[in-house]
C-alpha cells in the first residue's frame, strides 16, 4: 500500500508542475487599472460608452481602443522614470478618432 501512495503522489505532482509550467500569466494588477483608465478616457474622447470598448496592446506604451463604430491610438506619457514612486501616468491620444469599420 505504500508504494501505491508513493506513486500517486509523485503522479499528482508530476502533473501539478506540468499544469503550471503551462500557464500564463495574465495582466498585472497595475495593468488592468492602466486599461480601466484608458477605456474610461476614450469613452470620453469618442463620445461612446465604455463597455462596447476593446483595447489591443500594440507596444510597451500604446495602445489602440475600439468602440462604437470608430478606434483611436492612445500613447501613455508619464512624468517620471519608472523606478520614481511619485511617477504619474496618463493616456493621450495620439491620433484623431476614426471609422473602425
Amino acid at each position: 500500500m505504500t508504494w501505491i501512495r508513493r506513486g500517486l503522489t509523485l503522479l499528482a505532482a508530476a502533473s501539478f508542475v506540468s499544469v503550471a509550467g503551462c500557464a500564463t500569466a495574465g495582466p498585472s494588477a497595475t495593468e488592468l487599472l492602466q486599461d480601466r483608465r484608458l477605456v474610461n478616457r476614450a469613452a470620453f474622447d469618442l463620445d461612446c460608452p465604455t463597455e462596447p470598448m476593446s483595447v489591443v496592446r500594440i507596444d510597451e506604451h500604446t495602445r489602440g481602443v475600439r468602440g462604437c463604430g470608430r478606434q483611436a491610438t492612445y500613447v501613455q506619457l508619464c512624468d517620471a522614470p519608472v523606478d520614481n514612486p511619485m511617477r504619474s501616468c496618463a493616456w493621450v491620444m495620439n491620433s484623431g478618432d476614426r471609422s473602425a469599420f
